[in-house]
């Protein structure tokens, strides 16, 4: 069963919130470009893939370990932002959706990545079927997300706009749908990691990562 937490629509929310994105204080966000940071650590990839790219929060880190990488976002506000910024290596933008077909050939990239987006994705097996299909083998798909036992708690992706708290539409995803669809779809866990707030012993997990390899 698909759990849906609220009914904004997502991609109007995104616009609206990249204004003022990058200032405003999101723990998340930041807890989010730590661990992805250190995670993918010493590796480089020929060609990658970013969904969810967003003002470029983690677009910079990812263009430094790719020696090309698209960066690709639904969200018209959030690239022009991106677009704005200087970046260490070759980056194309894109606006597209991940839940419409991709524009890749199968087997033509080493690295995919999704940061902070699929909890707006119903379900998550048709992306990771998407994203075996384009990664060759050995390549590596990396996951960093809101943690479902967040979600457990009513939590959600949120901003202020006009003294108003706008809730982004969101799916819980369960670890064992993590689980299953790693499984089905061939990848191997390479490293998994949960990230916790300072006060670890009154809250849930903040992010959920993994890092993924094609079989």
């Amino acid at each position: 069963m698909v759990e849906t937490l609220f009914s904004v629509d997502i991609s109007k929310a995104y616009d609206d919130w990249s204004l003022n994105y990058d200032d405003a204080q999101n723990p998340t966000r930041d807890a989010d470009a730590i661990v992805t940071r250190a995670m993918l650590q010493g590796y480089s990839f020929a060609l990658g893939l970013e969904w969810g790219c967003g003002t470029g929060k983690n677009t910079s880190f990812y263009s430094s370990i790719c020696d090309s990488l698209t960066a690709s976002d639904f969200s018209k506000g959030m690239l022009d932002k991106a677009k704005e910024k200087t970046y260490p290596g070759k980056v194309e933008f894109k606006e597209g959706d991940i839940l419409a077909p991709w524009d890749f050939a199968s087997a033509s990239l080493d690295f995919v990545a999704c940061n902070l987006i699929l909890e707006h994705v119903p379900r998550l097996h048709p992306v990771f079927q998407e994203t075996v299909r384009v990664l060759g083998r050995g390549g590596m798909f990396f996951i960093s997300e809101y943690h479902p036992f967040r979600q457990y708690l009513g939590k959600s992706a949120r901003f202020e706009k006009a003294g108003e708290t706008i809730h982004v539409s969101a799916y819980v995803h369960h670890l064992s749908e993590y689980w299953q669809s790693v499984k089905e779809n061939g990848f191997e866990i390479i490293d998994l990691q949960e990230t916790f707030d300072a006060d670890v012993e009154k809250k849930p997990p903040r992010l959920l990562s993994l890092l993924l390899r094609k079989k």
